[in-house]
């Protein structure tokens, strides 16, 4: 059964404006805070109920304003059921940009210091999450990354390469796939993400990249797979090689949302 998502308009008004702070001076951490993150903060702290005053403060922050006292917040959040998701939501959004800097990890650390937890895996409910909520549609990259992060954060280009050709059988309306079809999806999933983010470094965001290869392999639009990836997926069944179980589960997605319309992809290890 699924959890009910995290919103932090019903959290009272100093943990929802410590937990935004933090957000904000996550964003502003690398020095390079772009016009779309600024927006979607704007548009978090909304979505937060958080009034106009406290909300100038937190764009104020991710602006690169002096005088922030990180320690401060982390005090009013280490007793708030808050906590977790804040260090979910702020790994996410550390690596939806290609890459972790410096800066980064050292406020990752020094949050997971304060709150008194290790930084978890971006899956589960978060307020983040919760915001994003159905906006894939929305013509946000920022929006698009954070969501598949937190759908399967740990798949790299690498991995999806390597099942190619660890699969005997990836099928789809009876055609099989090779490994070679695979590195050619691989090839059209550079070119897509080159595309959309000229002059990005080699750490290609990763989920970005299997929702691509994905696409090209199943033949369906990428934002149309990016919305069934989304969807809850049934238990996927037990299998020695975790890369392909992975795998398996991200097509067994579009198998359930598919399975009235479309014959189902199938993928058995070797």
């Amino acid at each position: 059964m699924e959890l009910p998502p995290v919103s932090l308009a019903p959290y009272p008004e100093p943990e929802k404006t410590a937990y935004l702070r933090v957000v904000a001076a996550m964003a502003a951490a690398d020095g390079q805070l772009a016009r779309e993150e600024l927006l979607f903060l704007q548009a978090f702290c909304e979505d937060s109920e958080l009034p106009r005053r406290a909300t100038a403060r937190v764009l104020a922050l991710a602006r690169g304003a002096d005088g922030y006292d990180l320690a401060a917040d982390l005090r009013i959040l280490q007793p708030s059921a808050l906590a977790s998701g804040l260090l979910r939501d702020l790994r996410a959004l550390a690596e939806a940009d290609d890459e972790v800097s410096d800066a980064e990890e050292s406020l990752l650390a020094a949050v997971s210091a304060g709150l008194g937890f290790a930084v978890p895996t971006p899956t589960g409910p978060t307020p983040l999450r919760d915001f994003i909520g159905d906006e894939l549609t929305a013509n946000s990259k920022l929006i698009r990354a954070l969501k598949l992060r937190m759908e399967a954060p740990d798949v790299t280009p690498d991995d999806l390469t390597t099942m190619g050709r660890q699969m005997t059988a990836l099928t789809r309306n009876q055609q099989r796939i090779t490994g070679a079809a695979m590195d050619r999806a691989h090839a059209e999933a550079q070119r897509r993400l080159d595309g959309m983010m000229p002059g990005s470094t080699a750490r290609r965001r990763p989920t970005l990249t299997t929702s691509a290869i994905l696409a090209t392999l199943l033949g369906k639009d990428e934002l149309e797979l990016e919305t069934i990836l989304a969807k809850p997926v049934a238990a996927r069944p037990a299998t020695r090689d975790a890369p392909v179980s992975l795998l398996w589960r991200l097509l067994a997605r579009f198998n359930r949302a598919t399975a009235a319309a479309a014959p189902r992809v199938s993928v058995a290890a070797g």
